[in-house]
């Protein structure tokens, strides 16, 4: 039996009178990368930020079910605890206008930590752990609206790791980057997902086959199947997966 980090059971979303997920049910494997797949509009990135009590910020935003991270119900916690153990990364890069060091002590100061040592490793230890490290060490106090979008992005992610969640959710991190950054972050991915559970939204179909372990196909608020990338790949259950699959609709 795998390791499950995120059991969902019977979740329902909605925004207002408008019912964005539907009766979604499934087990996420701990420190596995899995893609979420699906056309526009199908409720990935509703999903995705209910993960992490993001979808809460809508003010008709209204749940049923229950989404168990560790064994416990996300929905009955402070949103701010869920998100130290779930982090984000968006589709456009957002560092803060800030110095480099300053995005990444951010978090930790807000939670509390003042030791400037133990904020210098975190600073260090995260810029590493995102691939950013060699490229940035020279220039901490360097703004880090003043780096490239791919270095933004992978600041971003330094950002989310710097306050050591479990979790990593990615909404499409590599539609506005170019193809020699979406590689970089691709091999990031790959390498984090040793220590870390990564959850991605991507409408790349070739990225999801490429990076990730499993995949999810959602369509009109669904989970339509769920199940290993490889076996979705090649022999799909659900005639859905297999016409999305091969581009019959997008």
């Amino acid at each position: 039996m795998e390791n499950i980090i995120f059991e969902i059971k019977k979740l329902n979303f909605y925004y207002g009178s408008n019912h964005i997920l539907k009766d979604v049910e499934c087990g996420i494997q701990k420190n596995k990368v899995t893609a979420i797949v699906g056309p526009s509009g199908c409720g990935k990135t509703t999903f995705l930020r209910t993960l992490n009590r993001m979808s809460d910020l809508a003010p008709t935003a209204n749940y049923t079910g229950k989404i168990f991270l560790d064994g416990e119900n996300i929905l009955d916690q402070d949103p701010i605890k869920v998100r130290e153990k779930v982090g984000m990364v968006f589709q456009q890069p957002n560092p803060f206008p800030k110095s480099i060091r300053n995005n990444l002590t951010y978090g930790p100061k807000l939670h509390g930590e003042k030791n400037k040592k133990v904020l210098d490793e975190i600073v260090e230890s995260s810029l590493k752990q995102a691939a950013l490290w060699d490229e940035v060490k020279d220039n901490l106090k360097k703004s880090g609206m003043a780096l490239s979008g791919g270095q933004q992005q992978r600041l971003c992610i330094a950002r989310a790791l710097s306050v050591k969640p479990e979790v990593l959710l990615l909404d499409e991190p590599t539609s506005a980057l170019d193809p020699i950054a979406t590689s970089k972050i691709e091999e990031l991915v790959e390498e984090l997902s040793k220590n870390y559970t990564i959850i991605i939204v991507t409408h790349n179909l070739q990225q999801a086959l490429r990076i990730s372990d499993y995949m999810m196909f959602f369509y009109l608020g669904e989970l339509v199947e769920f199940d290993r990338t490889e076996k979705m790949a090649t022999k799909p259950s659900d005639k859905r997966t297999n016409d999305y699959l091969r581009g019959i609709f997008s």
